[in-house]
């Protein structure tokens, strides 16, 4: 059960809700085993953020989480593809989105865990 959470100093209409859920349901296909059936998603729009103290950057901080493991490629081929999917859907440039990868070893749903 994947988990995206996208957080980003650009407003996300519904119409980009829609295009950014269709992008990562075929970009999380990059991680082995894994495919939008269970994908679970969060948009967080017009987010206060900085960097190098600059608040006026078009910023994407992206949160991947994952059940289990997966290899340092796959996270390499799905970076790249969320970087694209940010600039192409929200106008984020590559080098201001960030990801962050985080394994999960027991997760719970529909009163059991996996």
């Amino acid at each position: 059960m994947p988990m995206i959470v996208t957080h980003t100093t650009e407003s996300i209409s519904k119409e980009k809700k829609a295009a950014l859920t269709r992008a990562l349901g075929e970009a999380i296909t990059l991680i082995p085993g894994k495919t939008d059936a269970y994908l679970m998603l969060e948009f967080q729009g017009d987010c206060e953020m900085a960097f190098h103290g600059d608040t006026q950057l078009s910023l994407a901080f992206v949160e991947v989480k994952i059940l289990g493991r997966s290899t340092k490629a796959a996270y390499n081929d799905l970076t790249a593809r969320i970087c694209d999917i940010m600039k192409e859907v929200l106008g984020v440039p590559t080098d201001g989105t960030y990801v962050k990868y985080e394994e999960i070893e027991h997760w719970g749903f529909d009163r059991h865990n996996f």
